[in-house]
């Protein structure tokens, strides 16, 4: 298991830290180089969701995300222009960041020693990645990402849970000897939004506003294409794409500072169309439990965002349809986002 852990961390490094040196290194950084720094944590319990005693299938899942504006992302853009051309000549803003998470998957009694075949299996996804963003006018923006970690008993899952569950006297999770085996897992992400002013100006006073996305997931974790749309309103709405949540995170391509007290609620409805899902269907060598999954997944989301100067706070409750075949309930995830940016 320390093993698999080390060729993990050893293998994003590769990955990162040229491109952390190459930003590093450019002759000089703009004032409009904001750094922003972001976690996201989610789960099923009562501090995220009001009156909730559940603690099921998706019960954790926390994201730390480090965004900013360097000359190499417009460089990374101009490469990508030639393969995915977006509105023509408008001028382009980008951002890159750089992501390590963390998710826990349970079945629906914890209480169980001995793991239910009808139902999703343990599973913890300890990884790690980066994400390159771009917008035209504050009008429509890609997001284009790539994660890599493990799945198992080196993603530290049970570890974790009971730990947490230890120091907050809950009950102890005893089904964690059923959990998926060590593999490595990677998925590539692409989502594009395009964003609608319905009424108002996003700066100044009351605005409401549309933001339509459509995207999809390849990699032997997760494979699905999905869509989505956003309803917001509000009052001084920010410069981005909508809410951020752990798999859809905040856009990060404009200023990222609310001039003035800024405050909105929405509601998100979307679905996906499900091809596989590792942490359904199980290990991909098939030598492990899992179950089949249900392909049409959709969600309904609500929540409201608070942003002043360099702070904002997110909170959020997902209503999600059945994941998988026998699942007796829809689940409800709740998410906190605490973000802020600072210039250098």
């Amino acid at each position: 298991m320390i093993r698999i852990q080390y060729l993990f961390l050893g293998m994003l490094c590769l990955v990162l830290l040229p491109l952390v040196n190459a930003s590093a290194q450019e002759e000089q950084i703009s004032k409009d180089n904001h750094w922003a720094l972001t976690l996201y944590t989610e789960n099923d319990s009562s501090y995220y969701v009001p009156g909730s005693t559940a603690d099921r299938y998706y019960t954790h899942g926390s994201k730390l995300v480090l965004t900013h504006q360097p000359q190499l992302a417009d460089r990374f853009s101009e490469k990508l222009g030639t393969l995915l051309p977006i509105n023509g000549h408008a001028p382009v803003d980008t951002a890159l960041g750089y992501v390590f998470g963390h998710n826990i998957y349970t079945q629906d009694n914890i209480a169980n020693t001995v793991a239910n075949p009808n139902d999703r299996p343990y599973a913890g996804w300890l990884y790690g990645g980066m994400f390159l963003q771009r917008s035209v006018e504050d009008r429509e923006m890609d997001h284009i990402e790539l994660n890599m970690g493990v799945i198992g008993p080196a993603a530290l899952g049970e570890p974790i849970q009971k730990f947490v569950h230890q120091i907050s006297d809950s009950p102890e999770p005893k089904g964690w000897d059923s959990q998926l085996h060590d593999e490595f897992g990677i998925n590539f992400i692409y989502k594009h939004k395009w964003k609608f002013n319905l009424l108002g100006e996003t700066q100044d006073g009351f605005a409401m506003q549309a933001i339509p996305q459509a995207g999809f997931v390849v990699g032997n974790v997760n494979r699905d294409a999905n869509a989505a749309i956003t309803l917001r309103a509000g009052w001084h709405i920010p410069a981005d794409f909508g809410p951020g949540r752990l798999d859809d995170v905040l856009s990060a391509t404009a200023n990222p500072w609310a001039k003035d007290l800024s405050f909105y609620a929405f509601v998100r409805a979307g679905g996906k169309y499900v091809e596989h899902d590792m942490f359904v269907s199980g290990n991909n060598d098939h030598d492990s439990l899992g179950v089949a999954e249900e392909h049409w997944v959709g969600e309904f989301e609500y929540g409201m965002a608070l942003a002043w100067k360099r702070l904002m706070i997110h909170w959020s409750n997902r209503h999600v349809t059945e994941e998988f075949k026998h699942q007796e309930r829809s689940h409800i995830i709740g998410t906190w986002m605490f973000s802020y940016a600072h210039p250098f």
